[in-house]
């Protein structure tokens, strides 16, 4: 009996001076500020896609520092041309004056795309110098990898910070977890984001879900990520994701994530944003700015003049949109519904 009334009376006591839970800004800061403090890296991950009947597996590279990002994108399912065994590759890369786009998939009359150097200058707003996905967002947007170059941290975690708000405890797959829901624009109807967030993880995020619509037609976009502890940092970061998006009640959309390699806050070799570091065939042909005349190639070491005038195929000038990996985001794009798409994602962005 004696037992029995101690350990009712140690519950109380426990449940009596539990710690208070944390308010929602209190943290969404703390996610935020996890993330952020991830100032360069490097990642390696392996995803697959599937939209219906259609599946794309894809290989992706992404190094940051600070502002400069580049991404390397392969096709592990694409085809492969009869010069080559290994599949096309697609470079979008960021540096402190340019943006660089290089992809080596055949594109037809015995063509392949040129280099495209465009002066970072000529982007008319800020969106249009992001088009490589943002690694520190991983496991927290509710979308897929591909998709992810439409938010920002602090926008999609915290929002304007006047939406309506509210924290509970909640158990997720056995683990004790803080979910903050609040309000978020941009979507048909009224939506809200709730995020997992698991103390024993670190502050990291586990689940994240958008919802929006009525109940009867409703959108709902999730992740669900495995995070591990990344050495150095000391951060939790996704080992794999699984993101899902289910329109009235049918799913509609998948993708699983497995991350291979990640480094944080080590140095960055410098070469890895210019086309030094990319492995570009010597003699590749290059194009500048279009403002710029003349035929250029790459040398091996730099960009030099070429005498040898070449006459380019129609698709081999960089078009703001993208090719390749261009290519199957707009597929992604067109499949889910086009403008109406982006418009959703964008709201928050």
């Amino acid at each position: 009996m004696l037992p029995a009334l101690l350990l009712a009376v140690s519950a109380v006591a426990s449940q009596g001076t539990a710690a208070p839970i944390p308010d929602a800004r209190t943290l969404e800061d703390r996610v935020v500020a996890q993330r952020a403090a991830l100032a360069r890296g490097h990642i390696e991950l392996e995803s697959s896609i599937r939209i219906g009947e259609r599946s794309i597996k894809t290989r992706r590279s992404i190094y940051f520092d600070g502002r400069k990002i580049r991404g390397d994108v392969t096709r592990l399912d694409g085809q492969k041309s009869d010069e080559r065994d290994a599949p096309a590759r697609e470079i979008n890369c960021f540096n402190d004056k340019s943006f660089i786009y290089y992809n080596d998939e055949p594109i037809g009359g015995g063509h392949s795309m040129a280099i495209n150097l465009v002066d970072l200058r000529s982007f008319t707003n800020d969106r249009e110098t992001h088009s490589v996905s943002d690694p520190r967002l991983l496991g927290i947007a509710p979308t897929d990898v591909a998709m992810l170059v439409y938010f920002r941290l602090n926008a999609l975690v915290v929002g304007s910070g006047t939406e309506p708000r509210s924290v509970s405890r909640e158990a997720y797959k056995g683990q004790d977890c803080y979910v903050v829901s609040r309000g978020a624009s941009g979507g048909p109807g009224k939506g809200r984001l709730r995020l997992w967030i698991a103390p024993a993880k670190g502050m990291g995020v586990v689940r994240s879900e958008r919802r929006s619509g009525s109940d009867d037609s409703a959108i709902v976009d999730s992740v669900e990520s495995e995070l591990e502890r990344i050495e150095g940092p000391g951060i939790w970061y996704p080992r794999t994701c699984h993101y899902r998006r289910v329109e009235g009640g049918k799913v509609t959309r998948e993708q699983d994530v497995l991350v291979t390699s990640a480094t944080f806050n080590q140095p960055i070799d410098p070469a890895v944003f210019t086309l030094a570091g990319m492995e570009v065939p010597v003699g590749k042909r290059v194009l500048p700015t279009p403002s710029e005349n003349g035929t250029f190639m790459w040398d091996g070491h730099r960009v030099v003049a070429s005498s040898t005038p070449a006459e380019l195929a129609p698709a081999e000038r960089f078009r703001k949109g993208g090719t390749f990996l261009g290519v199957s985001s707009v597929l992604l794009l067109v499949v889910a519904g086009g403008a109406a798409w982006r418009a959703f994602w964008k709201g928050k962005a």
